[in-house]
């Protein structure tokens, strides 16, 4: 694990109070959302949103027996774009991120700033030390549960069924996480959210919008698993070129003309989404590769759990015995769920 190294306690210390004060500000800033709908000023689309949200989160509550805990019943318009930036950096020549690390949260892969100045000084401080970097903007993130997450104005640009399935995601989340397995945790959530969805557009006799936004979700998975398999080959590229520097160079252009080659020809099948259009018409680079994983490993295996059990509550019940056993145990018991699921 690479580890940043040479931060000052001041700069350490900048940090974390930045950090501090724009979650602060968010927090103190946020309004109940029947407050909010009382505003005369409230633009027509925004309360539509905002009442949106009301219905999916009361769905989700007595549809789906997710937790009902205050997350998202207050709303914060924060003027921007973004709520936060997150500044990603990997060695020149690897994929491995440079591992940032926190008193109480661990070592993540990214930093993030409530500013935009603040991720783009320190994204140019690691470039001039001879970094990949990727400045990603973030529309939301989520506390886990430890506080009631509020609603934000960046989550609100999302399509209708977009918005309504990120709050089941976040939801399940809150109902079952496991530290440690990525994998297990986002199968788990991305399950809910697909089955969720699905059951609220059938409640409202809108079943074929399900179809369109399971197309969506399929073209995006498809090209995020093009990503990962192009990461993989260069990290093993590079570690057979160590030490050889007109070697790597010559490897990551290949690599990375390789990938955009890939893309255009998905792109002229018909393939692709506007958003990785924008993608990979930008600058990227090893760092840009980070933040793409596949949170859609045992998807199927939760499915087919749900399809088994009695009940919402009833398969949450197994999900958290399920996050109980060693991760061996558990991989055995969910591709055992996803091999049931083929010989369907």
């Amino acid at each position: 694990m690479l580890c940043l190294l040479g931060l000052s306690a001041c700069e350490t210390a900048r940090y974390y109070s930045q950090a501090v004060r724009g979650h602060s500000r968010i927090i103190f800033n946020q309004r109940p959302i029947d407050e909010w709908l009382k505003d005369e000023q409230l633009e027509a689309a925004q309360k539509q949103k905002l009442q949106l949200v009301q219905a999916a989160l009361k769905y989700a509550e007595q549809e789906l027996g997710l937790p009902s805990n205050g997350s998202y019943t207050k709303y914060v318009d924060t003027g921007r774009d973004y709520v936060v930036w997150n500044v990603i950096a990997t060695p020149q020549y690897s994929i491995s991120p440079l591992q940032q690390c926190f008193l109480v949260a661990g070592c993540v892969s990214y930093r993030g700033f409530y500013a935009l100045d603040d991720a783009k000084a320190y994204a140019d401080k690691l470039k001039q030390a001879g970094n990949d970097v990727y400045v990603g903007g973030v529309s939301a993130y989520s506390t886990l549960g430890w506080f009631a997450d509020p609603l934000l104005n960046t989550m609100l640009r999302h399509h209708d069924d977009s918005l309504v399935s990120t709050l089941f995601h976040e939801l399940a989340h809150q109902q079952v996480y496991l530290k440690g397995d990525t994998a297990f945790s986002e199968s788990f959530a991305t399950a809910v959210e697909e089955m969720g969805l699905q059951a609220w557009l059938q409640q409202k006799g809108q079943a074929s919008q399900w179809q369109d936004y399971y197309k969506r979700q399929q073209a995006v998975a498809g090209v995020v698993a093009m990503i990962l398999r192009h990461r993989t080959e260069l990290g093993i590229a590079y570690k057979k070129a160590q030490g050889d520097a007109t070697r790597l160079a010559a490897v990551k252009r290949k690599a990375f003309a390789a990938l955009k080659s890939d893309y255009a020809t998905l792109q002229a099948n018909g393939g692709g989404t506007k958003g990785f259009d924008r993608w990979f018409a930008s600058n990227i680079n090893n760092a840009s590769l980070v933040s793409f994983a596949d949170y859609n490993t045992w998807v199927k295996a939760f499915i087919q759990l749900r399809e088994d059990s009695a009940s919402w509550a009833d398969f949450y019940a197994q999900v958290e015995q399920l996050s109980k056993l060693n991760k061996g145990e558990r991989e055995q018991a969910l591709s055992a769920l996803k091999k049931a699921v083929g010989n369907e």
